[in-house]
């Protein structure tokens, strides 16, 4: 086998031990959007976002209902914001990832609300996010050149605080110490022993 071809090998032998717990945007990281909301508030907040999808919440409760689609809300200009969001598959958080990208193929959209054991969403999965645990990064034409990860020097690295720690560990080589952290910032702050 080719270097290449061990590499890729290696990644699908990992990501059948993943979760959808492991690339998923948590909760925190999201701009949920609150129904009903006026239109010309929206296009700011798929702006500061960066994200295609934004997840709706309706009335006062903090229960994400659905999904908002930047493109049907640019062809839709006619339609009021409720009328264009998309339901939402829910996965456990414990899901592999091969089970939750068939889940959201099978729902016809690209992403998925994560939740904990009680039901509460704690975050999104799209499917771009699985798709990159095989592959790597895809690039995206939109997106701003921010790499997670950044060497500046011998042994020194930048590191963005929501890179995943499985990221960090390839890329850079074993870390100190285990923990639970699935984040370069979380990890961090097991080995500080408080917020960092």
């Amino acid at each position: 086998l080719t270097r290449a071809q061990v590499r890729l090998l290696c990644e699908v032998i990992s990501f059948r031990a993943l979760r959808v717990r492991d690339v998923m945007t948590p909760r925190v990281d999201l701009e949920i959007v609150r129904l009903p909301a006026r239109r010309e508030d929206l296009p700011r907040a798929f702006r500061s976002s960066g994200q295609t999808c934004l997840p709706v919440t309706a009335g006062a409760e903090d229960a994400i209902t659905g999904v908002l689609d930047a493109k049907a809300f640019w062809q839709r200009p006619d339609l009021p914001p409720e009328r264009l969001v998309r339901p939402l598959p829910f996965l456990p958080e414990q899901a592999r990832l091969e089970q939750a990208l068939d889940r959201i193929r099978a729902s016809g959209g690209s992403v998925a609300a994560v939740v904990d054991e009680y039901g509460a969403v704690v975050g999104l999965v799209t499917a771009e996010s699985i798709v990159e645990e095989i592959v790597g990064d895809l690039a995206d034409e939109f997106e701003p050149d921010h790499a997670p990860i950044v060497r500046i020097g011998p042994r020194r690295w930048r590191v963005h605080g929501r890179c995943p720690v499985r990221r960090l560990r390839r890329q850079v080589g074993t870390l100190p110490g285990g923990g639970g952290a699935v984040t370069a910032g979380g990890w961090v702050q097991d080995r500080l022993g408080r917020a960092a």
